[in-house]
């Protein structure tokens, strides 16, 4: 029987920074009872990290993959990748710049979709069913600021075996990304831009509904909407609950 989610956190050095570590110290003690799985470069040494979360599990990967966040983003576009955890439905990709709020993983997991990251401000949150209908026949065409949050998106919910299907479908158009220079967080925009143009290829939420899921720390909406997660953090940031 597979696991129904894992926590996926890239590791870049053997010690994290001190904020670094209050996101992940924070994740982790709200997320109890779901298994934290570190992805890193080979031959890193997570010895400090393993002894301060004894029941981690951790992957390693080509160190290329880990010279930068740009050079991340061309492992997360590769079929591999998802193969292996093959033994889990999902995997929440967790980055040291995301703040977690609540224990709401196993709902969004039995929501029924199969990505779900932080929704730019340049989507409509009309709730119109035609313009959502209407919206997945057509590329979008986001603004640089909207690429900028793309950038900094730090918490992701993936259905595992969905998006290895979907790279495969859409093998030519990931390449592409994969050789991208321009932006570092060629995984988010790809998802955001190539996915269900013509038709859908993934069950992804309205920008209503990914609201709730996450919101970037610029977000002018937080007290409204109390999302799952915030993300998008830096070091200067201080939101309510993080102290």
């Amino acid at each position: 029987m597979k696991e129904l989610v894992t926590v996926v956190v890239p590791v870049y050095n053997s010690r994290l920074t001190p904020f670094e570590e209050k996101m992940l110290e924070q994740c982790t003690a709200t997320l109890v009872g779901f298994p934290i799985l570190f992805i890193s470069e080979d031959n890193l040494d997570l010895s400090g990290l393993k002894e301060k979360y004894p029941d981690c599990t951790q992957y390693t990967f080509d160190s290329k993959y880990f010279e930068s966040r740009s050079a991340l983003s061309r492992l997360l576009l590769t079929e591999d990748f998802y193969e292996r955890f093959d033994w889990s439905e999902f995997i929440l990709l967790f980055e040291c710049n995301s703040y977690v709020y609540r224990n709401e993983l196993r709902y969004w997991c039995h929501q029924g979709y199969d990505l779900i990251q932080a929704a730019p401000t340049d989507l409509d949150r009309s709730p119109s069913l035609w313009h959502s209908i209407t919206s997945i026949s057509r590329a979008k065409v986001l603004s640089a600021g909207s690429v900028t949050e793309l950038e900094g998106s730090g918490i992701s919910l993936r259905r595992v075996e969905k998006l290895r299907k979907a790279l495969n479908k859409y093998k030519r158009e990931a390449y592409q990304y994969r050789n991208k220079s321009e932006s570092l967080k060629n995984d988010s925009l790809f998802w955001e831009t190539e996915m269900n143009k013509g038709w859908p290829s993934l069950q992804i939420p309205t920008p209503i509904v990914r609201d709730r899921f996450a919101l970037y720390a610029n977000s002018k909406t937080f007290e409204a909407v109390k999302p799952f997660a915030l993300t998008g953090l830096t070091e200067k940031d201080t939101y309510q609950g993080i102290d």
